[in-house]
């Protein structure tokens, strides 16, 4: 049995050079980013703006309630707990992003992912290394930032468009998604 990196005619072992190439520096606005990404994908946008809605009618109507009949404690705890909601749930989650990010071991690491017809290989360098089959990857993301690859239902690796190396990678990998990952859509 031939081994697939050996050049049979000179006898050398050539390195594997997969066609796409994605390496960038793995920083808390990169997960941040791909976290955003992630959510606005498992909670579909007319859920997210229904809720908008209701916390937005419940701030207007517990104003109003204040303004017209005077303080009531109903109102007050309507009043503050939506505006909790709305406004402060998105700076609390952030602060607790950058909070966590700052201890994980992988915090600041070199990511370098390269992708061929045959799967993903995934290097943090330094840190971990691993191969994946397309069979073995659950789904596939499009975002208008780049590529959110599931490996199983937990773990998501991120793929940023301006990872890349070549200029034509994101229509490349997007043909090669869609063939080889039976679960692939785009946000």
């Amino acid at each position: 049995m031939s081994d697939p990196k050996r050049n049979e005619t000179a006898g050398e072992v050539a390195p594997l050079q997969p066609p796409w190439i994605c390496k960038y520096r793995w920083t808390e606005a990169e997960a941040w980013r791909a976290k955003r990404f992630h959510w606005k994908r498992n909670f579909r946008w007319p859920f997210r703006w229904l809720g908008y809605s209701v916390l937005g009618a419940v701030l207007i109507v517990s104003t109003w309630s204040l303004l017209s009949h005077g303080f009531a404690v109903s109102s007050v705890v309507m009043l503050v707990a939506s505006f909790y909601l709305l406004v402060l749930v998105p700076l609390e989650a952030r602060w607790w992003h950058r909070r966590r990010f700052r201890l994980r071991p992988d915090a600041d690491a070199q990511l370098e992912y390269a992708l061929s017809d045959d799967g993903i290989s995934a290097q943090a360098v330094g840190l971990a290394e691993s191969r994946s089959a397309w069979a073995a990857v659950f789904k596939v993301l499009r975002t208008p930032a780049g590529f959110l690859v599931y490996p199983n239902e937990h773990v998501m690796y991120w793929l940023p468009r301006d990872g890349f190396t070549s200029a034509g990678a994101m229509e490349a990998l997007d043909t090669l998604f869609r063939a080889k990952v039976p679960r692939y859509a785009s946000l």
